[in-house]
């Protein structure tokens, strides 16, 4: 949330040290992702027979919101194992549709101070008064961090933090108002993407059989029968990898353009020349289907990132998680989670659609994020045997 570029590459910094790698991130996520296994587990039938229709995008915004939380926070909002915070995802919903447009309208001091007033329960404005329910929500798990911290420090036993804000807090050199911030796009940003790429996956193997099969194969090849996938067993999972790309190919989790405004002296971009102040930015939906870099661009193909003549190119033009010093620096742990995921379901389930739309062919390949997302994917599964 940081402007100034050199601020924000000191804060980046401090906050990398702190992300889970290695074994530490792959516990974490594939604790969460067992449990949401577990809990499709229970929609299971008995024998051959198919589970009734389950909205797997349900379920996978509750792994996103717990996984996110425990990293960071240190604590899980556990709404896989509990209905208490499952309000959390659909009050985001209403935030974001407040948010996104008060910040373009200009003003931010004022819509700062609006959000935080009793004016938006006076003239009854929903997405206002969710907004400010969900910083409320967030300041608390802040503080919450806040106090586990004093605590431990007073008690003589202050160890390593394991979280994000733990690290934040334990550098000593920032405020609350932004560490506040901090929070809040951590628990939004990294929810929403590790959601998209899930469903959006799902989505497209099932309207794609050939690729279904395939990387069912590769995933049970690589996972015994009753049996968890090792932390390396997570490298040979090329084609699943593939499948993820080209679902955050076609269906990028900010499909629009990340606004940037024009810094002192102006900028030329293709032979335009924008005046200090202007904002620019790139849409990265059609970047990702520019023809030119990505050949039948509405197509899925998970084919081709194994195409070697075309990948360094179409490397340079993916950017799901943004790209240079701004870009998502939590983009492997949501592979890590979105991969971990889908292993665990394809490695244990049979799934298939319920809702009768994956066969269908669209005319207008953007319907792909109403069909995807808005609506599902609506599934049913069986237990392998």
């Amino acid at each position: 949330m940081i402007r100034d570029d050199k601020e924000h590459a000191e804060r980046r910094r401090v906050l990398l040290q702190g992300l889970p790698v290695g074994r530490q991130a792959f516990d974490v996520v594939n604790e969460t992702a067992s449990c949401l296994a577990s809990l499709l587990a229970e929609h299971s039938a008995p024998g051959p027979e198919w589970s009734t229709s389950i909205d797997i995008s349900e379920y996978v915004r509750w792994f996103s919101f717990d996984f996110i939380s425990k990293i960071s926070f240190g604590e899980s909002l556990s709404l896989l194992d509990s209905p208490e915070n499952r309000w959390l995802p659909g009050c985001l919903e209403e935030t974001s549709k407040f948010v996104y447009p008060a910040g373009y309208a200009g003003w931010p001091g004022f819509w700062q101070w609006f959000t935080f007033s009793r004016l938006p329960h006076v003239f009854r404005i929903s997405t206002a008064v969710w907004t400010q329910k969900y910083s409320e929500f967030v300041a608390s798990l802040f503080h919450k961090r806040v106090e586990r911290k004093d605590s431990s420090f007073k008690g003589g036993q202050q160890t390593e933090p394991q979280d994000l804000i733990g690290h934040l807090l334990a550098a000593g050199r920032y405020n609350e108002p932004d560490l506040l911030a901090d929070s809040q796009l951590l628990v939004a940003a990294g929810s929403d993407a590790v959601r998209f790429g899930i469903c959006g996956t799902i989505f497209y193997l099932l309207r794609h059989p050939r690729s279904m099969e395939k990387v069912v194969a590769e995933i049970r090849a690589a996972v015994a029968p009753k049996q968890e996938i090792s932390e390396p067993g997570l490298k040979n999972l090329t084609y699943l990898r593939a499948c993820i790309d080209e679902t955050l190919r076609l269906l990028p989790p900010k499909p629009s353009s990340i606004p940037r405004e024009v810094g002192q002296g102006g900028i030329d971009i293709d032979g335009h020349h924008f005046q200090p102040g202007d904002t620019v930015g790139i849409c990265i939906y059609s970047l990702h289907r520019d023809p030119g870099i990505y050949p039948d661009p509405d197509t899925f193909k998970p084919e081709r990132w194994a195409e070697a003549a075309k990948r360094l190119e179409m490397r340079r033009a993916f950017c799901p998680f943004l790209k240079g010093p701004r870009m998502c620096p939590g983009a492997e742990i949501a592979y890590r989670a979105m991969i971990l995921v889908l292993v665990q379901v394809l490695s244990r389930f049979d799934i298939r659609d319920a809702s009768g739309r994956m066969s269908e062919q669209d005319e207008y390949p953007f319907k792909d994020f109403i069909i995807a997302f808005a609506n599902g994917p609506e599934i049913q599964i069986r237990e392998r045997g």
